[in-house]
């Protein structure tokens, strides 16, 4: 997902989460610590938060991967890794319809507000596991110029030598 959070009102905001909370739902959610946190029903986190801190009001690159082949989720932060945890060897993964930015309300729930207060521009599902160069390469491919990566300006290249807008060679000025 690429987000621009505007602030974390709540304890526990939303990313994406499965529609209700039965075996291999899938919350993907962002703490009011600016720690994203992926819980899979009946599996939580195990390892440490974030390494690198998710800045509010930038546009971020954020992408969770759950792998069983591997056994274990990652995080991405702008393309680096910032966090990996492992998964039991039972591990269901089966997030069903959701919700964007929101959460289907339980009644049990002692977080019952969870809107996320954000601007998404891309959000994508993958039916497999994707590696560390291709979130590398989508962060590249979809970072406007001059937006800043890794806390460093990472500029994008420039456009070929000649290259013109659609209709820039040729046009008569106005008079």
């Amino acid at each position: 997902v690429w987000i621009n959070v505007d602030r974390l009102d709540f304890a526990v905001n939303a990313i994406f989460t499965s529609d209700g909370w039965s075996p291999g739902a899938l919350h993907w959610q962002m703490l009011r610590t600016q720690d994203p946190i992926l819980a899979v029903h009946e599996i939580y986190e195990n390892g440490p938060l974030l390494q690198r801190a998710i800045r509010l009001g930038r546009w971020i690159h954020l992408v969770a991967v759950l792998s069983k082949d591997s056994g274990r989720t990652r995080y991405y932060v702008d393309g680096q890794l910032a966090q990996e945890n492992q998964l039991p060897a039972d591990a269901r993964s089966a997030p069903g319809s959701g919700l964007l930015g929101d959460w289907l309300q339980e009644a049990y729930d002692p977080y019952p507000k969870r809107n996320l207060r954000a601007r998404i521009d891309e959000f994508a599902i993958w039916n497999r596991a994707l590696t560390q160069a291709e979130v590398v390469e989508m962060t590249r491919a979809g970072a406007p110029s001059m937006l800043t990566l890794a806390d460093r300006l990472v500029p994008v290249p420039a456009p070929v030598d000649g290259a013109r807008f659609p209709g820039g060679a040729g046009r008569k000025k106005r008079r």
